[in-house]
């Protein structure tokens, strides 16, 4: 998909997971911004450190620091990863959280109120314990919340008839699951709109044995948010 996303004037960079060819992807407009700092997240170092292999998983994660051209002093901080999917590995998954949040705060802590947005395939519901720990105080980087979330909170006059803004994102046979997310720093990033997710009896009534099917590619849905940059939000 590169040569596509070029010619809608994307620039982008790819990292695969261990041993296999997918992996997390990260793109952004070439003449609104240029990478000043790229990392790399392996999560199989969280096991290499345990010692324990239940941890090596093959999981990686891709930081992005951005710098705007229009104005050099602006950093957009983004991320994107894709962690372990056993639903018995909850340990597993709560490690790579926090091992992502700290890679995050490391590009993070070499800028001055730098913007920050943390994508994924988490692999667990909004109420588990990986989950929560993101939104808590536990966090070393304050102030993280869902921009799905948020978004409902704050709009209260969304007709729901047609449309489900945080209910699910994967639809797999008989299985409904919410796992993916897009995380943002609230001190100066208000969501401003987010891609609406069709209802799931719409959904069923077009790929009645789960995703993908003719009109979606992929077993997960697309989710995406529009953000305003903003200076000591207090929203």
């Amino acid at each position: 998909y590169y040569g596509s996303f070029s010619k809608n004037g994307y620039e982008g960079c790819f990292l695969s997971k261990v041993s296999k060819s997918d992996g997390c992807a990260i793109f952004y407009k070439r003449d609104d911004f240029f990478i000043y700092q790229e990392e790399q997240v392996y999560f199989d170092e969280i096991g290499k450190g345990k010692n324990d292999k239940r941890f090596i998983t093959g999981n990686i994660g891709k930081i992005l620091a951005l710098q705007s051209m229009s104005d050099p002093d602006k950093i957009i901080i983004v991320s994107n990863c894709h962690l372990y999917w056993d639903p018995k590995s909850i340990d597993v998954r709560q490690a790579q959280v926090k091992y992502l949040f700290e890679k995050v705060l490391e590009v993070s802590s070499g800028f001055t109120t730098p913007y920050i947005i943390c994508c994924g395939d988490f692999n667990d519901n909004p109420t588990s314990q990986p989950i929560s720990w993101i939104s808590s105080k536990s966090n070393p980087i304050p102030n993280i919340q869902s921009a799905y979330q948020r978004y409902l909170e704050k709009s209260s006059h969304l007709d729901k008839s047609s449309t489900d803004f945080n209910g699910y994102t994967t639809f797999i046979s008989k299985s409904i699951g919410l796992v993916d997310y897009i995380f943002f720093c609230a001190d100066n990033l208000v969501v401003k709109e987010v891609l609406e997710i069709p209802k799931i009896g719409y959904l069923k009534s077009l790929c009645k044995d789960g995703l993908p099917g003719d009109l979606f590619g992929s077993d997960h849905l697309c989710i995406a948010a529009k953000f305003i940059l903003v200076e000591n939000c207090l929203l």
